[in-house]
């Protein structure tokens, strides 16, 4: 695949994540933001995880183009967070990418 084809599977990846944890109830958070003074003077407690994952999925499609390689690593990031909560499997995180769609 070329570079151009991987970003906007990216992007429909990172809709996809940002919708299935929206169903589950989990609201996406700025790190840092006003309404949580807390963690940025400590690191964050792990319930604080998903809602960042989420908050990165919604993210990265609004990264500028040139910012590819860092949206990517953000991307995998995330996938990390899904799976060591549990989220998705290592195998469900592959389909994912081989197929373009988040089924959950």
């Amino acid at each position: 695949m070329n570079e151009e084809a991987d970003a906007a599977k990216m992007y429909l990846l990172c809709g996809q994540y940002a919708g299935y944890l929206a169903k589950l109830g989990i609201q996406a958070r700025v790190p840092g933001g006003e309404e949580d003074g807390v963690y940025t003077a400590q690191p964050p407690p792990n319930c604080m995880a998903l809602p960042h994952a989420a908050w990165m999925a919604c993210t990265i499609p609004q990264m500028e183009p040139d910012s590819i390689n860092k949206a990517m690593r953000w991307l995998g990031f995330a996938q990390g967070v899904l799976w060591c909560f549990g989220v998705f499997s290592i195998d469900d995180l592959r389909r994912h990418w081989t197929t373009g769609r988040v089924d959950g």
